[in-house]
């Protein structure tokens, strides 16, 4: 298998291509990618962590995954751009009730935009049927529309005193502390395009669930040593 190893120089790594650009799960996967860019004129190597040594390989070196290394953070932009690429044929073989082929300029400009609930080929495909359709794609528009979704989808933190008032009330048996697992654990707010998420979040929403543990042991003791 080609180009899986840092650096053809008897294993002596140079800083030639040291900015992480993806990680795949198979050589397959990773070797289409690197084809791409370098049809595009974007330098890049495959790194696989099992075959050297390297001070970039960050995580489990025996995971097995496969790394795409960029020569300069300058081609980051240009590597994704070519990656939002699909060639004809693979439009062509699509079935015909390929959902995306029925979106809008719209809705395919909100895939690229909300990339992270999308994989890479609708991504890829939403930026190449906007291209057939000539909408420009606006590389900072999507940027600061993916960094006002971020915030607008910001989960909210319960203050460590008021979590403590809600264990104390638990321990008293206390019927707020049940109200307040069920008013924390299961809140949710929307995102202006409609997209729900809880609005507190995994900590406060676990710790609560803990209180409502501790109000049910509570509510059997007190039960027990009254009714016993």
């Amino acid at each position: 298998m080609k180009d899986l190893i840092i650096d053809e120089n008897a294993g002596k790594y140079t800083k030639t291509f040291l900015v992480p650009f993806k990680i795949c799960i198979s050589a397959e996967t990773a070797e289409n990618m690197a084809a791409l860019l370098r049809e595009n004129n974007v330098a890049c190597r495959i790194e696989y962590p099992n075959t050297h040594f390297s001070p970039v390989n960050y995580g489990d070196a025996s995971t097995g995954v496969y790394r795409l290394m960029l020569a300069n953070e300058s081609d980051f932009l240009r590597a994704e751009n070519a990656l939002l690429t699909i060639k004809e044929a693979e439009i062509a073989a699509l079935p015909a009730d390929y959902y995306l082929l029925k979106f809008s300029d719209e809705q395919l400009y909100q895939v690229l935009i909300e990339s992270d609930d999308w994989g890479e080929f609708d991504q890829a495909l939403a930026a190449t049927l906007l291209e057939k359709r000539d909408v420009a794609i606006d590389a900072d528009k999507i940027s600061t529309a993916k960094a006002a979704r971020k915030n607008a989808m910001q989960q909210d933190r319960i203050s460590k005193a008021t979590l403590a008032l809600g264990f104390l009330l638990a321990l008293m048996g206390n019927p707020i502390s049940l109200a307040m697992m069920i008013a924390y654990s299961v809140s949710k707010k929307k995102t202006g395009n409609g997209v729900s998420f809880y609005r507190y979040d995994d900590f406060t929403r676990t710790t609560v669930l803990w209180i409502g543990v501790v109000w049910l042991i509570m509510v059997f003791v007190i039960y027990f040593i009254m009714y016993k």
